[in-house]
């Protein structure tokens, strides 16, 4: 219903309010004070008045807001205002301030130039029985000081009161009119926010404060299989299968940071099961305060079964690579063990000694080559459990001390940065980590030099171990290559220590970095997860994996 055909009919009870008002009033006076006139004629018009009331109700069915009925409508007031003015004394009544009321009508109805408009007519009205009281009435009664007078003060107030309702009227229908706008505007932007929401390929879903779901968009159902009327109101944990205590997360969670992407394996009705990624943030309302939890998910499980086929592949070309390096390796030591085996029989007694011992040296890098070969290829079992990194490098280190490839010349420094807290890690892969990493950081200073081992946090979930010696460096292309298997540089290796580094720390769920510049040294770094770091919630490390299959 529009505004003006709201307000013409609260205007036609309020005319039935008035009239029956007036007619209440008559009767009253009628009973109390006898006139000696006859008050039939306000009886009339009162009746007039209640047929004009009834006729405007049916008429509003069919005109509505239109223009012309709001004008028919304030001339028909102004028509009964003039019997009632007429009937009570002419322009001497004191009922002609009724006048102003369809004048204020009209503007507040009709605008500004309609509310001036229809004030000049009333006025008009008004002077032509002013004007006949002026020729009917002795000088006495009305003078024409006092008729000139009238007219005056009725136009201006008629004038005034049409004009203020007009602008009125023409500021409220401005001020309506930019509402409309802006709540137009306002339901298109919540409409194109819920087709965003509801068109964007991943999973949303809000949760109120107790972790009860208030919301899941289209791709969310389409990922957990279930309609909205089975979503709403169930708690978020249980549905995603999170443990208990988990959600909704307690401040220190969101703090560390853990709850901003992990994965977990989620297992519907039927089917297989999924791998969901996942990142849990507050949501929040006006002025910052907290509302509830927004959960954003996605299903991985295509992308988790790329990922292994793509390692599978890796695999397989690392094998062939393997198994070249293998062959080249065992061929050097085997040809030298053959060559001197074939000159034994002919060679000096002295000369026998020599090759014995050429023959015992090749059979000892064979059998390193094997034996890391099968730590490489069947590390055995798994073990990560909390660990003082500090604690261990230190023990190596006086080990190292009794190393041959420690001398005089070189020194070896441990340091702890402050916050280097136990790491989850098993140790005995680490020590073996630690070893490989410490005499090929003393073999690559032949001269001597200064080994410095640094143990800091990294970030809030893990630790960082750095190997850095003073020696000639590497080049770019070198360094890239440094952890892949038989590119050692020192002629007593096998050729996979580097390789057993790399595979032990990514069996960790970390990673490792090297830097290097030549001339300028080398620093190893191996990044391992800090023992406080145990996920809680997530698909779990490569360290805790390991654990459970162990």
């Amino acid at each position: 219903m529009s505004g003006v055909r709201h307000n013409l009919r609260r205007l036609n009870a309020a005319r039935a309010v008035a009239v029956s008002t007036l007619l209440l009033s008559v009767f009253v006076i009628e009973l109390t004070f006898a006139p000696r006139g006859s008050l039939r004629p306000l009886y009339l018009l009162s009746a007039a008045a209640y047929g004009t009331i009834l006729a405007y109700a049916l008429a509003d069915r069919r005109f509505g807001d239109r223009p012309g009925f709001v004008v028919a409508q304030v001339a028909g007031d102004s028509l009964l205002v003039l019997g009632f003015v007429l009937v009570t004394g002419g322009s001497l009544s004191p009922l002609t301030f009724l006048f102003a009321l369809p004048v204020m009508v009209s503007g507040a109805l009709l605008g500004l130039r309609a509310g001036t408009a229809i004030a000049a007519a009333t006025w008009c009205l008004y002077a032509v029985l002013l004007g006949w009281d002026a020729l009917r009435l002795p000088v006495d009664e009305l003078p024409p000081g006092r008729a000139l007078y009238a007219a005056v003060s009725h136009l201006l107030g008629f004038l005034v009161l049409g004009a203020l309702g007009g602008v009125l009227a023409d500021h409220l229908h401005h001020a309506d009119r930019e509402l409309r706008k802006r709540g137009g505007a306002l339901a298109a932007l919540r409409a194109l926010h819920a087709h965003i929401v509801e068109s964007i390929p991943t999973g949303l879903l809000t949760a109120d404060g107790e972790g009860r779901i208030t919301f899941v968009n289209r791709a969310g159902r389409k990922i957990l299989g279930l309609p909205m009327e089975r979503l709403i109101g169930r708690p978020a944990a249980s549905l995603l299968q999170w443990p208990p205590g988990f959600f909704p997360p307690s401040s220190e969670a969101l703090a560390s940071g853990r709850l901003q992407r992990f994965e977990r394996e989620w297992r519907p009705a039927e089917g297989d099961p999924l791998l969901l990624g996942f990142s849990v943030s507050e949501l929040r309302g006006e002025g910052g305060r907290a509302d509830g939890w927004l959960v954003v998910f996605q299903d991985l499980t295509e992308i988790a079964t790329l990922e292994e086929q793509v390692r599978t592949r890796e695999r397989m070309a690392a094998l062939g690579e393997m198994a070249a390096g293998i062959a080249h390796e065992l061929r050097n030591p085997l040809a030298a063990v053959t060559g001197c085996v074939q000159m034994l029989d002919e060679a000096a007694p002295q000369e026998r000694d020599r090759l014995r011992t050429i023959v015992r040296e090749e059979a000892e890098r064979l059998n390193r080559i094997i034996k890391d070969f099968l730590e490489f290829a069947s590390p055995g079992p798994f073990r990560p459990r909390p660990t003082d990194l500090v604690e261990l490098m230190r023990g190596l280190a006086a080990l190292l001390e009794k190393s041959p490839v420690m001398t005089p010349a070189h020194e070896v420094r441990v340091e702890a940065c402050p916050g280097a807290g136990p790491a989850l890690v098993d140790p005995d892969r680490m020590r073996q980590v630690f070893w490989n990493l410490a005499t090929n950081a003393l073999k690559a200073m032949p001269a001597g030099g200064r080994l410095t081992v640094r143990i800091a946090p990294h970030g809030a979930e893990e630790l960082m171990v750095a190997f850095a010696d003073e020696g000639h460096g590497m080049d770019r292309e070198t360094a890239r290559r440094y952890f892949q298997p038989f590119q050692g540089r020192f002629r007593d290796g096998s050729g996979l220590g580097a390789a057993i580094v790399y595979r032990i720390i990514e069996e960790h769920g970390g990673r490792v970095q090297i830097l290097s510049r030549p001339g300028r040294g080398t620093e190893v770094r191996a990044i391992v997860p800090a023992a406080a770091a145990a996920p809680s919630a997530g698909r779990p490390t490569a360290a805790a994996a390991a654990a459970g299959r162990a």
